[in-house]
């Protein structure tokens, strides 16, 4: 029988969702699918992550269904009764792994549950034992917000009881195409500040999630008109409006070059001059290109946000940087991969097309932050020149970029790092000298001797050795 905040809606369940049913079925605990999983079936979108609550306990409920379903399962939060289990799935809809997050109440019932959460669109449930799973429970009118599109807390205290909400306000009102009305706007506003108060590990992590959505720059306005970014990250604030927009646009374009690389690339992708001109010179690039803005850092952060990030920061010196990059608990590779496309934007431009010795000099000096550092350089030129685009230093620049992209992803073993012909014992040992300075210089001229064509056998590098200790 209904109560007065069951509501019959059409909700669309796929096949996995289904099968881990069968299993729930079985079990003696209420149990129920609470939060996003809702809404996405509500909104006929794909679930990946399925959140389960209990009035029993939430470690129990995880490991018997990662036990009957032959998946894997992790105690999340013991205190907290939160268990984990990890399925591995097979259906149309899902071939991969389903995350099932189990947790006993929050609070009380299952009523006071739901009243507890974020927005009133996260904040609605579904008995996952009943046969239809067609009855939503919605005790603060989330079906009518998610129907009209409106973002809307499920209290005024739900944002200053944990203010890193304000920053899923902003992912959600982007991913999710919802309105923020004054009201809503105003409670995000006063609880951002709050930002300072959360640990920076779940900033960290909210920050790149809004990071890599498909619209960057729509993202980093809002951020900052609802004054999330600024007490988020709060260097990356204090820039003029001209200089704002630059940074804004030119997030915006490195997701450009990212979707261009991808293959959800479209025709519309590279419609404009700019950027379809960038497709045709780097196409043949592509997808060591997509392997890179795709890669994983720690807790699955892409690394297009991180580049993202490089450009929201890029008016600081190297010295600020480290010390945001650390502040945000990022990796020490993370941070070097930054440090690195800093200073390798400097010498892009000092590269001319088919010039060997300078493809080597660049790659030598940046490592993989070089595909950083011609990315945000390309971006950069792009965003500074998009009203009145000089269409042919454009194509110089791509020019250039095709080159260094060609020394890195074609050419490695020729131009980046040829193969050793001597060693530093071989030229201490045919040349009488002792360990020091000297060989490491020489090493290193001999392989620029080798990407020139001038030294190509152990011989060769020898006589090159033996002719430079001479000449100095």
């Amino acid at each position: 029988m209904k109560n007065e905040f069951e509501r019959e809606a059409v909700l669309v369940w796929t096949d996995e969702i289904l099968a881990v049913q069968e299993i729930v079925q079985e079990l003696p605990e209420d149990i129920y699918i609470v939060g996003g999983a809702v809404r996405d079936a509500y909104r006929r979108a794909p679930i990946h992550d399925l959140d389960l609550a209990t009035s029993g306990s939430g470690l129990k409920v995880a490991r018997a269904l990662a036990n009957r379903l032959g998946g894997a399962f992790y105690p999340l939060d013991e205190e907290r009764d939160v268990g984990r289990a990890i399925i591995r799935m097979n259906t149309p809809t899902l071939q991969g792994n389903l995350t099932i997050d189990v947790s006993r109440f929050r609070v009380g019932t299952l009523l006071d549950d739901l009243r507890d959460r974020d927005f009133t669109i996260n904040a609605m449930a579904v008995d996952f034992k009943q046969d239809a799973l067609n009855i939503v429970i919605d005790p603060t009118g989330g079906l009518d917000d998610l129907a009209a599109k409106i973002l809307r807390p499920c209290s005024p205290e739900a944002l200053t009881n944990d203010p890193i909400r304000a920053m899923r306000a902003v992912r959600y009102a982007i991913s999710l195409g919802m309105r923020i009305k004054s009201e809503s706007s105003q409670l995000i506003i006063a609880a951002a500040p709050g930002l300072a108060n959360v640990s920076r590990e779940r900033v960290r992590d909210e920050l790149f999630k809004i990071l890599s959505l498909g619209k960057p720059r729509t993202a980093l306005i809002l951020a900052d008109l609802l004054g999330v970014m600024r007490a988020a990250v709060p260097d990356a604030s204090p820039l003029s409006a001209e200089q704002k927009t630059l940074m804004q646009r030119t997030a915006e374009q490195v997701y450009q070059f990212a979707l261009a690389a991808s293959p959800n690339r479209t025709d519309e992708t590279a419609a404009r001059f700019g950027l379809g001109m960038f497709v045709i010179a780097l196409d043949r690039f592509r997808a060591p290109l997509h392997a890179h803005f795709s890669h994983l850092w720690p807790n699955d952060r892409v690394h297009r946000a991180l580049m993202i990030l490089m450009v929201m920061l890029g008016h600081l010196s190297s010295e600020l940087v480290e010390e945001n990059a650390m502040d945000l608990r990022l990796s020490r590779a993370e941070i070097d991969r930054w440090l690195g496309a800093l200073a390798g934007m400097g010498l892009v431009a000092g590269v001319a097309k088919d010039d060997v010795l300078g493809a080597h000099r660049f790659w030598k000096a940046t490592g993989a932050s070089g595909v950083d550092a011609i990315i945000l350089h390309l971006s950069r030129v792009l965003c500074n020149q998009d009203i009145d685009l000089d269409q042919d230093n454009w194509l110089i620049e791509l020019e250039r970029a095709q080159w260094l992209f060609h020394a890195y992803f074609e050419a490695y073993d020729r131009i980046v790092e040829p193969p050793v012909l001597v060693t530093g014992a071989d030229l201490m040992a045919a040349l009488k000298l002792k360990q020091g300075k000297i060989i490491g210089e020489l090493l290193s001229a001999i392989q620029e001797a080798q990407v020139t064509g001038e030294v190509a056998s152990p011989e060769d590098a020898l006589t090159f050795a033996r002719r430079a200790l001479g000449d100095a």
